[in-house]
């Protein structure tokens, strides 16, 4: 007899969908073709996820086994649920109302689905690329985010993308081919029951592995992204979505302060049914006056001082906050003078001229968090954003505070050179008190500008073109600027100077800090300008005389791979939580301005202008209440702290994700890193009394965050407190 063909075997083999032999061969297919995607897209993305700050082999060996046996895991639950699906589809879709598809259309069809899950998953490479982190719950809603989609349209011709897509593909039709070439039915069978066994046992063998005091291996290389992101929604739903506490948010704080011991658990067992919390308005006073806001440190009082009596004297006052893209200290050599070279001298200069924050750190690792933490003091992060994701969430911002103090003598504004609608910016700002908001359609279309928005030197030019026309109508005024180009994928504009490609090319590790160059010739735009510029009708002032600003970063970053000088506590021997922590958190915080010049004049007793470095813990949320204090708000709510304090009334948190960094009171570089679940826990770990009010707080701040309930400053005039019945939502 003949031999039948390869061809013709194929074929009898996939003709009836219903064999059960064409299932098992779906699955071996989908299995094996899932896990070479994964493991693609693991090779393109471990250098974003700290895979270079691990510094032993034998820890890098069990992150890249961990991590291996989760690929395994998922690909094989995946391949399991895909199955699933196909014979749901051809049992109960194909076979019942559309009889006449061909067998071999059906599997083109099932083939083409699983190649767009591979495209799919292949995304994730940009995305870490840009986030250094995997991917979130939170960020799946961006999908539908055209902003988003838009300015992220480059990555889908990544080479890394198109390889991690095509080769699976290439793999998943050998492999199709090549089992239903077989035919023994019960080789088939046995080799995916080989397979489906092998699949738990990865995972078992993956949290065995994870038991073993490797707990500071970063989590993103030690798991799959897509366990990852089940993980957490599931996790944050399961812990998030329950009744609220009896107690009110003041009265949990101030019993947390008195009883460390107490651990905001199981929240599900509160029995209060109310729709929203109370405040009680003695309770707050009683919190006030007990936790007041205490800028004990001279400089703050003499600041506070030059500002009351410029308000006073209905003389012009500029407050601006710039919220600088990325802006890490790592890339200058004020915070690390060992450096080789600066690639922010123009920073580093106004670092030691005005009063710098040694010491401080932004609350998490996304441009939103940063944003809401400046300008509303709250503590939200990757997670969690007060923008788009929490509609419980209602804050009151310096913006609209400002208006409200002020009224018609006021003016705010957001200044910004990218899409409004990204991120939810434009509706949130307009809702929270900003009288102008500009955007990437208030620009020529031919300025210089990178795929985010235009320039940063753009984005000045803009501000100072507008200036005069707003002070002839306003005296005091709070401008709010946030940055762009900064920002992954690190292009440099065309409106450089030469310089950056001509001298820092030559010493940059990573296109990151060439655009760190280049912001910081920027915000040196940004200052001549002030400075050169005269304010109408001030006796020859400048913009610069009239102005405090306070300077800081959104968040850090993780790249490049650079080694902190060896006299810093948290060197090259430290954790590496702890260096991914620091580095992607460490905050550029900085006050400047004429204003900040003249009180330092005085406080040198010369006529010279003498920087201050304030060394003590600070975080980038003690902007908002030390704005306000400054401009006369009385009894601020905050569970930040003032700038100028030397005792904090609350420790400084960090939300990175998947990690919570709480940085050490006392010692520069150390501190506590726990995973998202182990902050959450209910177990308390903490020997250190500060560390478990960090705890309390932060799972305080959380459950609040998901449920409602935050407070609302609703002060009209100086001192006047007794408008806070209806404090919270």
């Amino acid at each position: 007899m003949t031999e039948v063909s390869l061809k013709t075997r194929i074929c009898n083999n996939i003709k009836d969908l219903t064999q059960k032999r064409f299932y098992f061969v779906l699955f071996l297919t989908s299995t094996f073709a899932l896990y070479s995607n994964f493991l693609l897209i693991r090779l393109f993305t471990e250098r974003f996820l700290g895979f270079n700050l691990i510094s032993t082999t034998k820890l890098k060996v069990h992150a890249i086994a961990s991590g291996m046996l989760s690929d395994f895991w998922m690909a094989g639950v995946l391949s399991f649920v895909f199955v699933l699906i196909a014979y749901t589809v051809n049992h109960f879709i194909f076979l019942k109302f559309v009889k006449n598809l061909k067998s071999q259309n059906k599997a083109k069809l099932f083939f083409i689905c699983l190649f767009i899950v591979f495209f799919v998953f292949s995304l994730h490479i940009p995305y870490v690329n840009f986030y250094a982190g995997l991917i979130t719950p939170f960020h799946l809603k961006y999908l539908l985010d055209f902003s988003f989609v838009q300015s992220s349209f480059s990555s889908l011709f990544d080479f890394r993308v198109a390889v991690s897509f095509l080769f699976p593909t290439l793999i998943a039709l050998v492999l199709f081919k090549y089992f239903l070439s077989f035919n023994s039915k019960k080789f088939i069978y046995k080799f995916s029951l080989f397979v489906i066994i092998l699949t738990p046992i990865s995972q078992v063998v993956k949290v065995h592995l994870n038991t073993r005091k490797f707990t500071w291996t970063p989590i993103p290389l030690r798991v799959n992204f897509v366990e990852n992101l089940i993980l957490v929604y599931t996790f944050s739903k399961a812990h998030f979505q329950s009744e609220p506490t009896e107690k009110d948010f003041n009265n949990l704080l101030n019993y947390q302060v008195n009883n460390t011991n107490f651990s905001l658990q199981n929240f599900e067992h509160a029995k209060n049914n109310a729709a929203h919390y109370k405040i009680d308005l003695k309770d707050w006073e009683k919190l006030l006056q007990k936790y007041p806001l205490k800028p004990d440190i001279s400089i703050g009082k003499d600041l506070s001082l030059e500002v009351q009596s410029r308000i006073k004297n209905k003389r012009p006052l500029l407050m601006w906050f710039v919220i600088i893209e990325s802006f890490k200290p790592e890339d200058g050599k004020f915070h690390y003078p060992k450096s080789k070279i600066s690639f922010q001298p123009h920073f580093d200069s106004l670092s030691e001229s005005g009063i710098a924050f040694t010491n401080a750190w932004t609350v998490g690792s996304v441009t939103r968090a940063g944003q809401e933490a400046v300008l509303c003091g709250l503590w939200t992060s990757q997670y969690t954003a007060a923008m788009k994701e929490l509609p419980n969430l209602n804050p009151e911002c310096i913006l609209e505070l400002a208006k409200r103090k002020f009224g018609n003598d006021s003016f705010t504004a957001f200044w910004h050179a990218g899409r409004l609608e990204f991120d939810g910016q434009e509706m949130f700002w307009k809702r929270h008190g900003a009288d102008v908001l500009v955007g990437i359609n208030d620009y020529n279309k031919n300025l210089p500008k990178t795929w985010w928005g235009f320039s940063d030197k753009e984005l000045f030019k803009k501000i100072g073109s507008e200036l005069d026309s707003i002070s002839n109508k306003h005296s005091i005024q709070v401008h709010s600027i946030m940055t762009l180009t900064n920002h992954s994928d690190w292009k440099i504009p065309s409106d450089a100077s030469a310089k950056i490609n001509d001298f820092y090319k030559k010493y940059a590790l990573d296109p990151s800090q060439l655009t760190s160059a280049y912001t910081d010739e920027a915000i040196n735009d940004f200052v001549m300008m002030l400075k050169g510029k005269e304010f109408p009708n001030s006796n020859k002032e400048s913009y610069w005389d009239n102005s405090i600003i306070f300077f800081v970063n959104d968040h850090g970053h993780l790249t490049p791979s650079y080694v902190y000088p060896e006299e810093v506590t948290f060197g090259s021997t430290a954790n590496a939580d702890i260096i991914s922590s620091i580095k992607a958190s460490q905050a550029n915080l900085l006050l400047q301005g004429g204003i900040v010049e003249k009180v330092l004049k005085k406080a040198s007793k010369s006529n010279e202008v003498k920087g201050i470095k304030i060394s003590h813990l600070a975080s980038q949320a003690d902007i908002f209440p030390t704005a306000l204090d400054l401009l006369g708000f009385q009894n601020k709510y905050s569970i930040s702290d003032s700038l100028f304090t030397q005792k904090r009334r609350w420790p400084v948190v960090v939300d990175i994700g998947d990690y919570i960094f709480v940085p050490s009171p006392n010692k520069k570089g150390e501190g506590v890193v726990w995973t998202r679940r182990e902050a959450l826990s209910s177990q308390a770990k903490n020997k250190d009394e500060y560390f478990n009010i960090a705890q309390s707080l932060y799972k305080a701040s959380q459950y609040l965050l998901f449920n409602g309930g935050t407070l609302r400053l609703s002060e009209k005039e100086l001192n006047d407190i007794e408008n806070l019945e209806n404090a919270f939502l």
